[in-house]
Formats: C-alpha cells, sequence, structure tokens
C-alpha cells in the first residue's frame, strides 16, 4: 500500500518536518495538489503501517530514516505504479518548478549489455550515497524527489535474438 500513491512517501518525509501541522497546511505545503481528506488517510495509513509514530500532542516522527522496496527481483505493480506517477509529476515539473530548484539532465548512449551491468551497479551505489548524505541530516527544509531511469531507446538486443 505504501508504493501506491505518491502522497505516502512524501507525506512520511513531511509530516516530521512541520511539527503541529494540520493535514491542510500539509496538503497547501505538497506540489502537485493533494486534499486535506486525502493527507488524512495518508498520515492514518503510515501510522497503522508504523512508517510513522504520532505523538500526544499530534506531531509525527519516522519510525526508519529509509524506506526500501526490498529485492527487485521483479517490480511489484504497486511500485511501477509510484514510478509513473513519480514520473508524470517530474514532467510536470519541468514547467512548473522553477529551474534553480529542480536538476533535470541525460544522456543518450550507446552500448553493449556488460557496460549496461557495469552502469546499473553504479547507480545503485550512487543511490547509496545520496541516501547516506540525505539521512546524515536531522533537519527537513524541503521534500525532494530523485527519479534514476536507464532505459533502452532501441529494439536492437531483439533483432540479436531472431
Amino acid at each position: 500500500l505504501f508504493f501506491e500513491s505518491w502522497g505516502h512517501p512524501v507525506l512520511r518525509e513531511l509530516a516530521p518536518a512541520m511539527p503541529g501541522a494540520k493535514p491542510l497546511a500539509l496538503a497547501h505545503a505538497c506540489r502537485p495538489e493533494i486534499s486535506a481528506a486525502e493527507v488524512s488517510e495518508s498520515l492514518s495509513f503510515l501510522v497503522k503501517a508504523n512508517l510513522l509514530q504520532k505523538d500526544k500532542v499530534g506531531n509525527y516522527k519516522q519510525t526508519d530514516k529509509t524506506v526500501t522496496t526490498g529485492p527487485m527481483d521483479f517490480t511489484p505493480l504497486a511500485v511501477r505504479g509510484l514510478h509513473r506517477q513519480m514520473g508524470e509529476i517530474a514532467l510536470n515539473a519541468i514547467e512548473g518548478v522553477p529551474q534553480d530548484e529542480r536538476h533535470f539532465s541525460g544522456l543518450t548512449l550507446g552500448i553493449t549489455r556488460e557496460a549496461y551491468e557495469k552502469i546499473v551497479q553504479k547507480i545503485a551505489a550512487f543511490r547509496k550515497e545520496i541516501i547516506a548524505i540525505a539521512t546524515s541530516e536531522t533537519a527537513t527544509d524541503e521534500v525532494y524527489r530523485l527519479n534514476v531511469q536507464f532505459f533502452p531507446m532501441t529494439n536492437m538486443s531483439i533483432n540479436k535474438k531472431g
């Protein structure tokens, strides 16, 4: 359920950064728009799933600094859906977020299968480095999403098999 909505991971990061904030204030802080009712539902789910804890005053704290999908030998449907949602949000950010608040870059490369495997290993190492940087800080000023996509733009491997 955590991976079914972009709101869950965003609110898991945002709620602890806004002590005392009510669902409407959290909703207004989200990009793209989300309703206060959706925020309430998400917070309730995050507490029940033990991804957030709520104290007596109503402040939220993360139970763990990171959440992972676990081994990705196969991509669960919900994770694929979340990637799709986050990709759509990223596309909207190209025009909707000031350039000094976002970073977009890309490469188009001709590679071998061996190079592909090496690049995927580097991406995994890079993600671990990013997580280490983010989790070394205790405060949150803003919630960001980092999408890393690496996919074929041709069908040449299909031609080799036939």
